[in-house]
């Protein structure tokens, strides 16, 4: 009966072990949140074509309006992505539009949390951040009266 009783208290202590070292080695935004984010973009008129890049100029991704793609919220360790979408359509104007990722508000759980190994965990992860669901633009007419 001992050995049993020895073996259930050394279970349960591994088990509360193991939640803590979970708890800790995790952060707030790791947990609750994610790092990559879907973005619908949308134009009125639809049927635009929309090419979105990085901050480097790399195309990240292209469809037509509307459409959605799943875009990471980080560019590196504390630094979030920044995404630029162009759309165009033929007798409108092309029209751009920045995304920035802004500061996800879980990140702020670790410090009332106590979890202040997330403070380092959600930057490496990139939960720290996160993007704006949406991306819309109205596109303008082409004035045809100007002549080239």
């Amino acid at each position: 009966m001992g050995k049993t009783q020895n073996f259930i208290k050394a279970t349960k202590l591994l088990q509360m072990a193991a939640m803590a070292a979970l708890f800790i080695m995790t952060g707030c935004a790791s947990i609750v949140s994610k790092s990559n984010w879907p973005v619908s973009f949308k134009s009125d008129p639809p049927g635009a074509e929309v090419v979105v890049t990085d901050n480097m100029g790399n195309e990240v991704d292209r469809g037509t309006t509307p459409v959605i793609f799943t875009l990471k919220s980080s560019d590196g360790f504390f630094s979030g992505a920044t995404y630029y979408a162009e759309f165009k359509l033929n007798d409108y104007q092309v029209s751009k539009k920045g995304i920035h990722a802004d500061v996800n508000g879980w990140y702020f759980g670790n410090i009332f949390f106590g979890g202040f190994i997330g403070l380092l965990v959600d930057p490496m992860t990139g939960a720290m951040w996160k993007l704006q669901p949406i991306c819309s633009v109205n596109l303008s007419k082409v004035d045809s009266s100007i002549v080239k």
